[in-house]
């Protein structure tokens, strides 16, 4: 449940709204629980959610519910196994681009014409930082979120 806690507030609507979360999701969640921890799973929904599907309107959402929900947990196309969405994972926490799948080309026309472009190391570093960042206020959270509910259990109204 931890785990598809992390669908974003429209999603957990919709979802509740057609009677919960389907059991494709849920099984589906426990065939990854295999190959990530619950903490990447809720990453990858997070990251997917914002790269995906965070600009569709709410009916968008009612109308794609099933489908969004399984696609924030599908595992990616890459054979790698420590690939997740173009990044491999490793004990190190830091952001390496998977060789197997990942893109290297880059729209330059998408990027300003002024100043030197950055070096890898700089965009290493950032992305590292951006991430540290993102965990950071998810343990934040998931900790204020379970005291407050230890809190409901201890004391019910």
């Amino acid at each position: 449940m931890w785990v598809t806690e992390a669908f974003p507030p429209a999603l957990q609507r919709a979802l509740a709204a057609r009677g919960g979360v389907p059991v494709p999701v849920h099984d589906l969640v426990l065939h990854q629980l295999h190959q990530r921890t619950p903490a990447e799973l809720r990453e990858r929904i997070e990251r997917r959610w914002y790269l995906r599907f965070s600009q569709l309107t709410a009916a968008q959402i009612t109308e794609r519910t099933d489908e969004i929900a399984l696609d924030l947990i599908a595992p990616g196309t890459c054979p790698d196994p420590w690939c997740e969405d173009g990044w491999l994972l490793d004990q190190h926490d830091t952001a390496r681009g998977c060789p197997r799948c990942r893109h290297r080309t880059v729209d330059t026309t998408a990027l300003p014409a002024d100043g030197a472009p950055a070096s890898a190391g700089t965009v290493t570093a950032a992305v590292a930082s951006i991430r540290h960042s993102i965990l950071l206020a998810r343990t934040t959270s998931h900790a204020r979120q379970s005291r407050a509910a230890a809190q409901r259990h201890n004391h019910p109204r």
